[in-house]
């Protein structure tokens, strides 16, 4: 048996409020499959506005830190519903061992994309898993919950985003851009157990 080649993709939750959201996430996903079909497609969601207004509602002391965290990766499971539906095909669940499971080898052809649910796995399953764990709270977006789905199966990861981004390459870089806002505070601790990071936008094709 030999580990399956995957590539995670997170697909940033302001991407879903673009009037051309369906047709332009489903065509940049047949885009990075028809490049390179061998990779197992894991698409993690973020949670967009609704995970803003939870934030907000933080702020202003309406929520503690426990409870705005499990809300907010409840809003992800929703959101990522949505993105599935856009996927004609695409498979979704939220069972941890559906995408850690090993394969024999790559068959060559494309397998349809995987729509990760996190919420369960999230709670129960990856504190328990070896590595830089997350911590609960605000620094951790799905930038991260991507970013360690990728270091446990030894993936490469892409970051979809709304604005382009130059990828960074050294410690410092993601340190910095973690300071502009481009990916949340704690990404720069879990990209350095990814093989291959890119930023990606809609407008460009598959990584």
């Amino acid at each position: 048996m030999t580990a399956r080649r995957t590539h995670v993709i997170k697909v940033g939750g302001s991407l879903l409020e673009r009037a051309d959201a369906p047709a332009a996430i489903r065509a940049w996903v047949d885009a990075d499959r028809q490049r390179d079909p061998a990779p197992l497609q894991i698409i993690v969601v973020g949670g967009g506005q609704p995970v803003d207004w939870l934030r907000r509602l933080d702020q202003r002391g309406g929520l503690g830190t426990q409870a705005a965290h499990d809300a907010a990766i409840a809003m992800m499971d929703a959101t990522a519903l949505v993105v599935a539906s856009w996927l004609p095909g695409a498979v979704v669940t939220d069972d941890w061992r559906a995408v850690s499971r090993p394969a024999a080898g790559d068959s060559g052809g494309a397998e349809s994309p995987t729509v990760f649910l996190p919420r369960r796995f999230l709670c129960g399953v990856e504190p328990t898993l070896p590595g830089v764990k997350l911590p609960v709270g605000w620094a951790v977006t799905s930038d991260s919950i991507a970013g360690r789905i990728a270091c446990l199966l030894a993936a490469r990861l892409t970051l979809l985003k709304a604005q382009a981004f130059a990828t960074p390459t050294r410690a410092d870089e993601w340190e910095a851009a973690a300071e502009r806002g481009v990916v949340d505070r704690f990404f720069p601790a879990v990209a350095a157990g990814i093989p291959q990071i890119k930023i990606a936008t809609l407008g460009e094709p598959g990584a």
